[in-house]
């Protein structure tokens, strides 16, 4: 039953994944993204000069504040760190994901994605807050203005996506090794394999089958209890959560 379930698994998922080269154990970590993710929204920032209350890289002067655009750029630069820096505190509670979240944020408002008085909360945010990682079409679907598409947006979406959420991906799969105690969580692939009754079970990792080459990647675990008189069972990635996390 277990190689059955498993093998539909294989015939009807088809999961996107990075064609770039292997990653070793702690390659990529959370100082090198953060410093990604600055140049990546001053790339597309560029410089407020008279775009106030805006300056710098996009900072917006509060009350309390006493300077004009004309600021260096060492100080822009500090200014965007900063304001980086609380947007991802704000989203700390989705880990992983805060830092993409942060730089969403940066440009579209905090509130836009959590919601605030009569605003709803995004779908974004309410998936993430399912343990459902599959936000592709809900995080570029912030590239409307008035309905449309803009062009502008749509690219730096897809800038940020590319670059912070596959590699926030590789972090985890890089900090999960084989003998590691992990939580099975909820997954749009877990569903597919008909498997959510494992969702919250604890597992011991037994195999790695994230390398690069493999489409459909994930690990075999052990249970600690059994489920269906087996105790190995392929998990999806998307549903491996760190006990550490």
């Amino acid at each position: 039953m277990r190689l059955f379930i498993v093998s539909c698994f294989f015939s009807l998922l088809s999961i996107k994944t990075s064609t770039g080269p292997p990653q070793s154990s702690q390659t990529v970590i959370e100082t090198d993204m953060f410093e990604e993710a600055v140049e990546l929204i001053k790339q597309y920032e560029g410089w407020h000069n008279n775009h106030y209350p805006y300056v710098g890289y996009g900072h917006r002067i509060v009350s309390g504040e006493k300077f004009s655009s004309d600021i260096s750029e060492e100080f822009a630069d500090s200014l965007l760190r900063n304001d980086l820096k609380q947007k991802c505190a704000i989203f700390r509670r989705f880990k992983k994901d805060s830092l993409l979240l942060g730089v969403l944020s940066y440009n579209v408002g905090e509130y836009n994605l959590l919601g605030h008085k009569g605003k709803p909360k995004s779908s974004l945010i309410r998936k993430l807050e399912t343990g459902n990682r599959n936000i592709e079409q809900e995080y570029l679907s912030y590239r409307m203005f008035r309905g449309k598409v803009l062009r502008p947006l749509e690219k730096r979406r897809r800038a940020e996506f590319d670059l912070l959420f596959n590699k926030t991906k590789l972090n985890l799969k890089t900090m999960i090794k084989e003998g590691s105690v992990v939580t099975i969580k909820p997954s749009e692939a877990l569903s597919i394999m008909r498997l959510e009754y494992l969702i919250g079970r604890e597992a011991t990792i037994i195999q790695d089958l994230t390398s690069i080459t493999r489409l459909n990647k994930g690990f075999m675990v052990e249970l600690t209890e059994s489920y269906m008189g087996e105790t190995e069972w392929f998990i999806p990635i998307e549903s491996i959560t760190d006990e550490d996390e």
